[in-house]
């Protein structure tokens, strides 16, 4: 299962007495965000930028999944210096 995109909305409590968003709009607002977005990942895969997400392969915490334009995937792990370490071949 790959966890789809998702881009959160924080709303801070405001207190000046301005307009806040109720629960039920800022969900309407959620779902437009996360279309846009997910149509944004699109065509930057398209463009030849990798997908890099997490599902059920991934063990640890540092572990991620790259998947390239062509198809093939790769579970990597991020290092203390923030670098990629390919771990192997996903098919």
């Amino acid at each position: 299962m790959i966890i789809p995109y998702k881009t959160v909305i924080f709303v801070k409590n405001n207190t000046m007495g301005a307009k806040t968003l109720s629960d039920s709009s800022l969900a309407t607002t959620q779902d437009k965000l996360n279309i846009v977005a997910q149509k944004l990942h699109q065509k930057q895969f398209e463009a030849g930028v990798l997908k890099v997400y997490r599902d059920e392969r991934c063990e640890g915490t540092n572990e991620f999944i790259h998947q390239y334009p062509d198809g093939h995937e790769e579970l990597v792990a991020v290092d203390a210096n923030l670098k990629f370490i390919k771990l192997r071949d996903l098919y």
